[in-house]
């Protein structure tokens, strides 16, 4: 018998300054694609760097009843990916979210580098993008490299950044507790 083991989503949580807390959640799959709507506002009033605090995820919570099929009370969008949560227990902690897939990377990369001002004078800032189940092509770049090894090339062992922490350390924001 084969034991499924429960998909988990980790959020990075900034509580302050100095204190950012790590949040497991269980994810599952979304089944339906949603259109959201991006406007100037949701872009000026986000944080750059802090994936549950960008534009898209103002944008995800502004638009809560209308686009979404289930309710959202937070919202964390890295580079490809959207999570969505869904559901809280007693104590108002995440318990429950949806991943999405998404093609909104060049502008994460751009809200996170460049100043909201600069920013808002570009064109692309306000439009509708789509959230949509993994697995469903969203109009992206296609990544043609496996990363596989090459005819006995050994592989490197390099640390990859990805997801929150990815994009905290783009706009300078060091979300890893420091070595005593």
């Amino acid at each position: 018998m084969t034991v499924r083991r429960k998909q988990m989503h980790y959020f990075l949580l900034k509580i302050s300054a100095k204190k950012t807390i790590r949040l497991g959640v269980k994810a599952r799959n979304a089944t339906s694609n949603v259109i959201l709507s991006r406007t100037l506002t949701d872009v000026m009033s986000g944080t750059e760097g802090l994936s549950v605090t960008c534009a898209n995820a103002e944008c995800a919570l502004r638009q809560n009843g209308e686009a979404f099929p289930h309710p959202v009370y937070l919202a964390e969008f890295t580079d490809n990916r959207a999570y969505i949560v869904d559901k809280l227990d007693k104590r108002g902690v995440p318990s429950s979210c949806v991943v999405y897939a998404h093609n909104q990377g060049k502008f994460q990369k751009q809200f996170d580098t460049k100043g909201k001002r600069q920013l808002a004078k570009m064109s692309g800032v306000e439009g509708m993008f789509v959230l949509s189940p993994i697995g469903q092509r969203t109009g992206g770049a296609d990544r043609t490299n496996s990363g596989g090894t090459q005819r006995g090339h050994a592989k490197r062992k390099t640390e990859i950044t990805r997801g929150a922490v990815a994009r905290a350390m783009r706009a300078g924001i060091n979300l890893r507790p420091e070595a005593a």
